[in-house]
């Protein structure tokens, strides 16, 4: 069925790839490349309060992860750490509020006017945290921790069940 639909306005089409997870990849007729994701949105309900304990106080979390790569000045690790961290962040903001996900594109932008559940200072700590991030480490580290602290906030797990 997804074929047939596709068929009508895509010039190149891979339906069902699962190489990241079951997605449709496609070039429409105007030559514009869209992948199209399926998945569950109770089951990444379910999950985001698993993922939020993830971000922090275990020994693999992204918190103690950056922090370990700030204090080698790993330069690569902590880019790499802090892009893990911000899609993490970006998957549970986007599931919090039953929203389809963005992709890789404009995550901050989408969240910022599709999202009515965001956490305190969502743009400016982003802002903030790249900004800081190769410059002012204990500042980035603080970040972090803020960044953190206000989405645990707004996760109230007992309604995610």
């Amino acid at each position: 069925m997804r074929k047939r639909i596709l068929e009508k306005c895509c010039r190149y089409k891979e339906i069902g790839n699962s190489f990241w997870e079951l997605e449709d990849d496609c070039t429409l007729k105007d030559g514009v490349d869209i992948d199209i994701l399926y998945r569950n949105i109770e089951d990444f309900s379910q999950i985001i309060c698993f993922v939020v304990e993830e971000h922090t106080a275990y020994l693999p979390s992204y918190d103690t992860q950056i922090r370990k790569a700030i204090a080698r000045k790993d330069a690569v690790s902590v880019n790499h750490r802090t892009a893990a961290f911000l899609e993490s962040y970006v998957d549970i903001i986007v599931a919090l509020n039953k929203l389809t996900h963005p992709g890789e594109k404009r995550m901050v932008q989408y969240a910022a006017e599709k999202a009515e559940i965001l956490p305190d200072n969502f743009e400016d700590n982003l802002k903030k945290l790249l900004e800081n991030l190769f410059t002012n480490s204990d500042k980035a580290v603080q970040i972090f921790e803020e960044m953190t602290a206000a989405l645990e906030k707004v996760i109230k797990c007992s309604d995610m069940s």
